[in-house]
């Protein structure tokens, strides 16, 4: 929601990168909202999928928005040298190089014209 909100808030609506970014976070704020209600809520999903009591799962949410939580931004090719495991294929090992690229080259390619 942060990106999507970035994207109204400090873009203006004819920036390259806002016409880039519109398409793929459409109703993105609206549906997250939602789906909060079904899945982080006290006993829905995500609390009777997981091992934790009430206190645990708000542990593990105070967790994740911190420093700490362990996120990294890092491209897919960089993601995919640092695993370090070398005996298990996964389908991102695969083709997770090769899209990221496509990718690449398509938001290059679009932010240039």
């Amino acid at each position: 929601n942060a990106i999507i909100t970035a994207n109204v808030e400090e873009l203006d609506p004819d920036h390259p990168l806002r016409r880039l970014m519109t398409p793929f976070g459409y109703r993105t704020a609206a549906i997250n909202w939602r789906a909060s209600f079904a899945l982080v809520n006290e006993f829905g999903l995500l609390h009777r999928a997981m091992p934790f009591t009430k206190q645990g799962l708000r542990q593990l949410f105070d967790f994740a928005r911190t420093s700490s939580a362990g996120i990294t931004w890092a491209t897919i090719t960089a993601r995919h040298a640092a695993k370090g495991v070398d005996s298990v294929t996964l389908p991102l090992d695969e083709d997770g190089d090769e899209y990221y690229l496509l990718l690449r080259r398509f938001v290059s390619d679009y932010l240039v014209k």
